[in-house]
């Protein structure tokens, strides 16, 4: 079982549902959520928020959960891989890129997976700690849109019309 679980985290979604889902089967791992985005969106007090709000949303559909949920999760918000800014790298981000593409055949990218990775390595080569978990976020599957195909907003519900002007 890995003692640290490394994930890339914007809007802190991914970071929450995850610590939340380890703590309920009781699995003592500490999610890394590497912030990626400006401080102002991610930080300590939303994630503590975000992780009190969904655990009322989730008591709400299911009076059984543990109400200390929130404080049984085991999350540590990292602020030392952002960089300049979001979507722009350092030497740390760009070396994690290759090492995921030489090492272990992932495809990274500066905005959110480089920056995990970085903070992975980071650990392991500072602390020696080799018992951890990377969760991959990026998508790289294609859309199987033809990148010369028009847009066709009639094919679109009627809800998302508006976003398209008139």
């Amino acid at each position: 079982m890995p003692k640290r679980l490394y994930v890339a985290t914007g809007t802190m979604g991914t970071a929450v549902g995850i610590a939340l889902g380890l703590a309920l089967a009781r699995v003592d791992v500490e999610v890394q959520a590497v912030r990626v985005s400006d401080v102002s969106i991610m930080n300590q007090a939303a994630m503590e928020r975000l992780l009190g709000n969904t655990v009322l949303m989730m008591r709400r559909l299911d009076p059984t959960l543990p109400a200390d949920l929130a404080q049984r999760a085991s999350i540590r918000v990292r602020d030392d891989f952002f960089g300049p800014g979001y979507a722009k790298g350092t030497e740390a981000t760009d070396e994690a890129i290759a090492f995921g593409h030489d090492e272990l055949g992932l495809d990274l990218e500066v905005t959110y997976t480089g920056k995990a990775m970085a903070a992975l390595l980071a650990d392991w080569r500072d602390r020696g700690n080799r018992n951890a978990l990377y969760w991959h976020t990026y998508n790289s599957a294609p859309l199987g849109v033809p990148a010369d195909r028009p847009l066709d907003a009639n094919a679109l519900p009627p809800e998302f019309l508006r976003y398209f002007g008139d």
